[in-house]
């Protein structure tokens, strides 16, 4: 296996892989388990990074006759996702590849991980504490305000509302005073009544399959970007170019499997 090659390989693996474990860690996280927001955000924001800069770098590749671009050139990307998430979709027009998602929901999902990959929120909490905060909120406030309270005013209807409202009502009537709750919510507010607690939790299961699909439309859209990408490189650079988009397979799957997978890994 040639040099060339195996990096290619690498860092398609790495990024994809990446991109399952924030996957996952969305599917685990909750408000009593707030830990899985930063596993998450942190993934992400480097697989779909590394994602771009890969179609970056393989359509260089392609239209300069073989050659890849310097250091320098990937570099000046930084970590904004949102504006490598742009030049990407740029790259997809004239291949015919898939187009970058678009929505509200997926706009609010590009802010925050971009402030996150920008280290804006990553560091909030030492921020706050050493009295020199640079951002208003921290990474999983924003997430829950801007994205989980967007999906659920899309996806959470007002039948399941109403039968996550009465379950609350029958735990709290049954143990409400036997049990004592002292949580916060993602947003920073006191969860103190299992009336609270098991809202939250409602909420948490209404919405989360719809978060991880609409996260997981963006690797399906660099999946596809490369999906096309590597053999154009591969006409110019040969045996140098590995098949990139089996690696990205798994990410090419239908909404419905968004929705409904809760463990993501290009290990299987």
């Amino acid at each position: 296996m040639n040099p060339t090659f195996r990096a290619l390989a690498a860092e398609a693996e790495l990024a994809a892989e990446h991109l399952g474990i924030g996957a996952t860690a969305l599917s685990k996280a909750n408000y009593a388990q707030q830990a899985y927001y930063d596993e998450a955000f942190f993934a992400l924001s480097i697989g779909l990074e590394r994602s771009a800069k890969l179609c970056i770098l393989l359509d260089h590749c392609a239209r300069s006759g073989g050659a890849f671009p310097d250091e320098e050139t990937i570099r000046q990307h930084g970590h904004k996702l949102d504006q490598l998430l742009i030049a990407v979709d740029a790259i997809a027009i004239p291949i015919g590849a898939m187009r970058l998602p678009r929505s509200d929901i997926q706009d609010a999902i590009v802010e925050v991980l971009t402030l996150f990959a920008g280290n804006v929120t990553r560091y909030y909490n030492f921020q706050f504490l050493s009295g020199t905060p640079k951002a208003p909120k921290g990474a999983t406030a924003m997430w829950f305000e801007r994205v989980i309270h967007a999906v659920a005013e899309k996806h959470y209807t007002a039948s399941r509302r109403k039968r996550a409202e009465k379950n609350a009502a029958e735990i709290e009537a049954r143990a409400g005073g036997k049990i004592m709750v002292i949580q916060h919510d993602e947003s920073g507010a006191d969860v103190t009544s299992i009336t609270q607690g098991s809202l939250a939790t409602a909420l948490n299961q209404a919405t989360t399959p719809y978060v991880r699909m609409y996260v997981l439309q963006f690797a399906r859209f660099l999946a596809n970007v490369i999906d096309r990408l590597w053999p154009l490189a591969q006409k110019v650079r040969g045996e140098d170019i590995p098949d990139l988009g089996e690696i990205y397979a798994l990410f090419r799957s239908d909404d419905a499997m968004f929705r409904t997978r809760k463990t993501w890994t290009t290990y299987e």
